[in-house]
Order: C-alpha cells, then structure tokens, then sequence
C-alpha cells in the first residue's frame, strides 16, 4: 500500500515547464492523483479499512496540488503514463512504474486488437 512513509513517494520528477521554470512533481502524487478513478477504486477493495482513509486522504491532497498546478486529471494521468513507463524501461521497478507500464501495454494492445479488427473488416468488404 502506498502511504507517505513509501521509500519512494518523494521522489520528485520533472514532467514539463510553466512559465520558463521547470514543474517538478512528486511521484507518489503523480501515481495517486493521476491513477484513473476504476483503477483507484480496485486499489482502495484490496487494501484494509484504515489504509482505505488514509490512501483517500492522499489522493485528496495530490488532486489539491495537482489543481493549484493547473494539471487536469487527464493530464495526470497521461503524465503518470509516459513518465511511469519511461523510468520501468530504464529499470525502475517502484509500484508507480509497474503499474504505469502495465496500463501503458494494455492500452497498446486494445489498439493493436481494434486495427486487426478493422483490417480484417476491410478485406472482407473489398475482397
């Protein structure tokens, strides 16, 4: 379970720049504020009542940060994706990483089944 006591939750990472100067984010934020809520909520079933209070409790204080830096949870959340995947191929394995790759590389296979699909669709239309 992620808490503010993870060795990693401090971490801070730079996922862009406002106004000339360098936003620096921590990773622990950038995981709880920017994990899609579907994904959020099957994290809060497997964990226990009182990790439950206090993993909301972070995400509250993660969005709140997220919105004084202007960052939308969409932007989050894409953030979390590219920057998650990024330190797991450069050899991260930190939950944050593993969970970013993991959604990274389903998504690309969801895409790669649709495009099988509609190929396959084509070739049957103009055969």
């Amino acid at each position: 379970m992620v808490t503010m006591d993870t060795p990693w939750y401090y971490n801070s990472i730079t996922i862009g720049t406002k106004n000339g100067e360098p936003l620096n984010v921590n990773v622990g934020d950038l995981y709880i504020a920017g994990m899609p809520k579907e994904d959020f909520i099957n994290y809060m079933n497997s964990i226990s009542f009182a990790e439950q209070t206090q993993l909301e409790v972070l995400r509250e204080h993660a969005g709140e940060r997220f919105t004084k830096l202007g960052i939308s949870t969409t932007m989050a959340t894409q953030a979390l994706l590219n920057y998650g995947t990024i330190a797991y191929t450069e050899g991260c394995r930190e939950e944050w990483a593993v969970y970013a790759n993991s959604k990274a590389t389903s998504n690309r296979n969801g895409c790669v089944l649709i495009g099988i699909i509609v190929i396959a669709i084509l070739y049957f239309i103009f055969k």
